[in-house]
């Protein structure tokens, strides 16, 4: 048996931004449409022998420019229900000892249903 113990220690960061406008406001109902960049970055740092004997890193980028459609419904003035789409363009590359591969994607990125408190 091997008492040898294997640990992967990962480190990563993100930043989102966007701006909305609104299409459509009542007293309940809230459209809009907007866009957003994203940004990330990972690095896995193996910790041991690996599956090649070399500790190798491997670091990550993924970047994200998105057009948005969302509506929200408020059921009191402060808090809402709300759902939103995204559709855009996403460029991730992935670096590992020399060797980097990258993936470009042109499509949705999210749906997601939303629980909103407003201030």
């Amino acid at each position: 048996g091997s008492d040898t113990t294997y640990e992967d220690q990962a480190s990563s960061f993100a930043l989102e931004g966007g701006v909305d406008y609104i299409l459509v406001r009542n007293a309940n109902l809230l459209v809009y449409l907007g866009g957003i960049f994203q940004a990330g970055f990972a690095v896995v740092d193996p910790d041991g022998q690996g599956y090649d004997g070399e500790d190798n890193d491997v670091s990550y980028s993924n970047y994200t420019v998105a057009a948005l459609l969302g509506a929200n419904w408020f059921f009191t003035q402060n808090v809402s229900l709300g759902a939103e789409y995204r559709f855009g363009l996403q460029m991730s590359t992935a670096k590992d000892d020399g060797d980097k591969a990258t993936d470009t994607r042109l499509g949705t990125g999210s749906a997601a249903f939303q629980l909103g408190f407003w201030f």
